[in-house]
Parts: C-alpha cells; sequence; structure tokens
C-alpha cells in the first residue's frame, strides 16, 4: 500500500488563503489533479494499491509546514467547540475526495482495487497534545465518526477502507468508541518517531528508553480493536541535525540546543 498525500487546496480554497484557486480539470497539466490521476493510474498497472492521504487541514491541524501552515494550530482551538468552521469544513473536502475517487473508478481511469482507502486527515495534533488544545473529543467523537459516513456515503465498507490518525493520542484511547458492527474497514494510522524532543537525547534514559518505548507500542497495537498499521516511522534516535528542527519544532541554531552537541 501506498500512501499519496493530498492537499486540501486542491478541491477547496476560501478567500485569505495563500493558494490557487481549485483547477477541477484533470486533463489540464496545471492541475494537481492531473498528476494524482496519473499516478493512480501507474499504480492501477502495476498492481500497487493507494491510500488517498488529506495531509493538510484548513487552519492547520498541526502547525507543521507540511500542513499548509507552519506556527499556530486553528484546524480546532480553545474555541471548539462554539468554532468549529475548519473541522466541518473538512469533512466537506473529505467528501470531494471521496466524490473525485468515485467517479474515477466509475469513469474506468482505475479499477476499484488499486484503491486501498482514504484517510481522513493527516496528523491533527490538536486533539492530542497535552500542551495543545488536547480536544479528544473533537476528533474521537465528532470528526472521525463524522468523516466515516461521508466516505461510506460512496464506498462500501468492501470497497475501500476509511483511515483515522492516532493523532497523538494513545493507540488504546480508541477502543470501545468504534464498533465493528458500525465502522467497518476502520483502520488506524499510528506514526511512531523516538526522536523528536530533548528527552531521547538527554540521556537519562538512554537506549533503554527507546527499547521500552518500541516495547509500548508493540503492546498497544496488540490490544487495538481496529486494525493498526505504520504510516510513518524514523529509525534515527535523536533530531540533532541540522537540517531537520534541532529541537522539537523550534529552527536550528547552533548552540541554541545544547543537549545536541
Amino acid at each position: 500500500m501506498n500512501r499519496i498525500p493530498v492537499a486540501y487546496w486542491y478541491w477547496d480554497v476560501e478567500d485569505g488563503e495563500p493558494f490557487l484557486a481549485p483547477n477541477m480539470n484533470d486533463t489540464d497539466p496545471e492541475s494537481p489533479l492531473f498528476y494524482l490521476k496519473r499516478s493512480l493510474h501507474w499504480m492501477d498497472e502495476y498492481g500497487l494499491k493507494a491510500l488517498i492521504d488529506l495531509h493538510s487541514g484548513p487552519g492547520s491541524q498541526n502547525g507543521y509546514d507540511n500542513s499548509g501552515r507552519r506556527g499556530e494550530a486553528h484546524w480546532v482551538d480553545d474555541t471548539y467547540p462554539a468554532n468549529r468552521e475548519n473541522l466541518e469544513r473538512t469533512i466537506r473536502i473529505n467528501e470531494k475526495i471521496a466524490q473525485t475517487m468515485r467517479q474515477w473508478i466509475d469513469n474506468g481511469e482505475f479499477k476499484i482495487d488499486t484503491l486501498y482507502g482514504i484517510g481522513l486527515l493527516n496528523e491533527p495534533h490538536v486533539c492530542g497534545y497535552e500542551s495543545w488544545f488536547s480536544l479528544r473529543e473533537a476528533c474521537l467523537d465528532d470528526f472521525y465518526p463524522k468523516g466515516y459516513d461521508v466516505i461510506r456515503k460512496y464506498f462500501e465498507p468492501e470497497e475501500a477502507a476509511v483511515v483515522i490518525d492516532v493523532a497523538a493520542l494513545d493507540i488504546k484511547e480508541f477502543n470501545d468508541r468504534f464498533p465493528s458492527d458500525q465502522y467497518q474497514n476502520l483502520v488506524i494510522d499510528a506514526h511512531h518517531y523516538q526522536c523528536f524532543g530533548n528527552d531521547w537525547v538527554e540521556g537519562w534514559g538512554g537506549w533503554g528508553l527507546h527499547l521500552g518505548e518500541a516495547c509500548r507500542y508493540r503492546h498497544d497495537v496488540n490490544l487495538s480493536q481496529l486494525p493498526v498499521f505504520t504510516g510513518e516511522f524514523s529509525m534515527a534516535a535523536t533530531e540533532c541535525q541540522k537540517y531537520l528542527s534541532g529541537g522539537y519544532m523550534t529552527p536550528y541554531e547552533p548552540g541554541l540546543n545544547d543537549v545536541c552537541k
């Protein structure tokens, strides 16, 4: 299975956002949909499977550059649930993605077997990190159930998986929330890194910390009631590299992060 990241602005741009207006002509080489469709043609030709992964959310779901906006994350924030505009907009974008995939399959652009599934949103960390908003209910009780339902309007469970990101939460927090009779072919995408942040570098845990965390992750995956795959991981033990962040979400500066010396 191959994960293809796509941006929300392929389908939806509002006034004030720094993106070109969507070009929905998938025969136009200036449209990102032209290249998305071409990649699915190639995958169909060689018998590969594709996960279409919405990698960015309006307002930024994590503050990373790959969300389309670096810095503050306002996909949801401490104004939720009164303000859920970006969350609702993302659900509408999920529907547009599902419509596009369904149209291409029905038009014979590629076979249904080529599509593994649709990922609702990459790393909505605002739902998980304590230092942010920890809005667990925004993902677990709101966005994920509604996103699942909108994908199922276009794809039956046997046709495509609906993939939900672990969202910086513990895998076990998903247990008992998504009963299998109601949420079929729902899969967790867990990203596992053991390198970001000073705790991995300062030596208080050393390699024992790394090994213990790897064992804990395996234990959580084994106890999950939903299927889990690791969509991202790294073998790096620290982020002490000039062209990485040099400290979690901190630009590299010589001497800024002393533990990386």
